[in-house]
């Protein structure tokens, strides 16, 4: 992996003898069709074997399950009170500056998405533990009133926690659905994280917190007005991820 366009002018030369200058290398390798951007990290514990086992439970789920069954991504969130500078299109020559908060304060988001109807169910919690946990699967209950609800989530101790299980044996429509360890990429909620991030948090400067916290909570309120957008990209075509 080379990381300017000089390094593999040096390479070509010293196994090709053939000279470049890094203008002609970059042009050159935009005609071999390669890009420059950053790697994507993963986890080195990924187990694609337990990854397709899940896929393959998910998809017998979902081709069996009733109308009135339904399936949620379960995870959590810590946005905290601080800029986050991103790409964007700048005049040539031209600097912007972002301004960056000193605190460290943070809020604690619980959610479950809903693929079938683009919808989710988001709640500001203290903690993320054993007991918010139960009070999103209340919610979930008390939004779906009949049929079977899967919550698909990750391994997360207090999600196996005693008063979580006591939970799940009284509530019998409750179905979880754990991912294999170290495979993220299999929660779609996490996209949902991602487009959240993008649309509220980068480059945007909030000063006070009380700002910072209703503006996401009410982005949550209003995803409705995304969904053309989420349509695109909050699907169950799973990403394997092999180490």
């Amino acid at each position: 992996m080379y990381l300017t366009a000089k390094e593999i002018c040096a390479f070509v030369m010293n196994t090709f003898k053939v000279k470049y200058t890094p203008k002609g290398m970059t042009s050159l390798l935009h005609q071999l069709n390669f890009t420059y951007k950053k790697l994507k990290q993963i986890s080195g514990k990924a187990d694609i074997e337990a990854q397709k086992a899940f896929i393959k439970n998910y998809r017998r789920i979902q081709k069996k399950k009733a109308v009135e069954d339904k399936v949620y991504f379960m995870d959590r969130d810590h946005p905290r009170h601080n800029s986050q500078p991103a790409y964007g299109w700048i005049r040539k020559g031209q600097e912007i500056f972002l301004k960056a908060n000193t605190g460290w304060k943070r809020i604690n988001l619980n959610g479950a998405y809903n693929l079938e109807d683009y919808s989710v169910i988001i709640q500001e919690t203290e903690m993320i533990n054993g007991q918010s946990t139960i009070n999103l699967f209340g919610e979930i209950l008390q939004k779906q009133q009949s049929g079977k609800v899967y919550i698909v989530l990750d391994n997360a101790r207090y999600y196996r926690s005693q008063l979580v299980q006591t939970f799940i044996k009284n509530n019998k429509r409750i179905c979880l659905l754990f991912l294999p360890p170290y495979s993220h990429s299999l929660n779609i909620i996490e996209r949902l994280k991602k487009f959240f991030t993008k649309k509220v948090i980068y480059n945007t400067y909030y000063e006070q917190f009380a700002f910072f916290r209703k503006f996401r909570l009410n982005f949550f309120s209003y995803l409705g007005k995304y969904r053309v957008e989420l349509q695109t990209f909050m699907t169950d075509n799973f990403q394997l991820i092999q180490a």
